[in-house]
């Protein structure tokens, strides 16, 4: 006999999974949309909102919410696409404190739900 030869038999392998769920009940899921689920999960991980209102450069202000898992790099992109402030050119600071890009703001323990936040645009040098 061949080395190379198959001598498996079909009953030594499983069969593929059935795309019926298996023989499993599948009532539970009928109705439901998985995408609205996955919402709800995201919204979870995210965490509650922070209000946040930025003084600008110009001295004008703005104002948003963003979920507390969100990250510093976020805002900056924010403050780019809605305001024109370039985010290569410009730092964030919370009670004259740096923000650094890729804290969240989950990471900063001094940002608090229930309350606006107040963060300075500034210009680097």
């Amino acid at each position: 006999m061949d080395s190379c030869s198959d001598t498996s038999s079909s009953s030594d392998w499983d069969p593929p999974p059935r795309a019926d769920g298996g023989g499993m009940d599948m009532s539970q899921f009928e109705g439901k949309d998985r995408f609205e689920d996955l919402e709800q999960n995201e919204k979870v991980l995210a965490g509650d909102s922070i209000s946040v209102k930025f003084i600008l450069p110009n001295g004008e202000t703005a104002v948003s919410a963003f979920p507390h898992g969100q990250t510093v790099q976020f805002l900056k992109v924010w403050l780019d696409d809605n305001h024109g402030i370039a985010y290569a050119e410009h730092n964030l600071y919370l009670n004259g404190t740096l923000l650094i890009d890729p804290l969240s703001l989950n990471d900063i323990k001094a940002f608090k739900t229930g309350v606006e936040n107040t963060v300075e645009v500034k210009e680097k040098k």
